[in-house]
């Protein structure tokens, strides 16, 4: 509860008003996560599986069979609609948000198995990312992705890493990475960029839900926070 009070008052006295605003849903999040566990910290002394969300649990007729069958309806329209519009437009986007709703309703069914809730964010996450990047000029929209592309292809062109690249020096592997695959494979920076990026959110998708649960020994929470850190 003390940390991101601490960050909050740390960032207002260097005046990092926008990175308050940015960090708002991470450090609000964990303020009322820390009160609720504060205030049921007698519920806590014996913690186990399903303790704190077994209320959560959804009834039998929500099973991971029956949402994965609609899960894969929903996939086969979206695929078929972006095929057939070439365009990511509100309905596509309102079926890729459903998507992640199934899943996060599988975590909640009774005895979900984690091998198919990890295949099924990893199949929308490769799917949203993928048709995106085919269909619009910018993935991220107003962001800082014209930079990174701009430090890409001056490593291609260049052939090494310059300190004109500043901040983005930390992200310089990234960059010789995206440049790289560029090089060998004969695709733009644009979507090497996201060609490389992609495996990484997979490998660090499993990461995070190991880390999770080695902390809270609890799958309700592991897997919702995987599915948190893909969306």
């Amino acid at each position: 509860l003390i940390l991101p009070i601490l960050a909050y008052v740390v960032l207002f006295i260097n005046g990092q008003y926008i990175m308050m605003m940015k960090g708002s849903p991470i450090l609000i999040a964990l303020s009322l996560i820390s009160l609720v566990l504060i205030i049921n910290r007698k519920k806590l002394s014996s913690p186990c599986e399903n303790k704190l969300f077994a209320e959560l649990i959804l009834p039998s007729f929500f099973s991971q069979g029956t949402l994965s069958k609609i899960f894969g309806i929903v996939f086969c329209v979206a695929l078929v609609w972006v095929m057939l519009t070439n365009s990511c437009n509100i309905f596509y986007l309102v079926l890729v948000g459903f998507l992640y709703l199934i899943v996060l309703l599988e975590i909640f069914s009774p005895n979900p198995r984690k091998a198919v809730v990890f295949f099924q964010l990893i199949v929308t996450l490769a799917f949203h990312v993928f048709s995106t990047i085919f269909t619009h000029a910018y993935y991220y929209g107003w962001t800082d992705i014209p930079i990174h592309l701009a430090w890409t292809q001056t490593i291609l062109v260049d052939g090494f890493v310059t300190s004109i690249l500043g901040q983005y020096m930390d992200f310089c592997l990234f960059h010789i990475g995206s440049a790289t695959a560029s090089l060998i494979s004969g695709i733009s920076t644009y979507t090497a960029l996201y060609l490389t990026s992609t495996p990484l959110l997979v490998v660090s998708l499993v990461l995070i839900y190991h880390i999770a649960r080695y902390f809270t020994h609890s799958h309700l929470i592991s897997l919702p926070s995987s599915l948190l850190y893909i969306t």
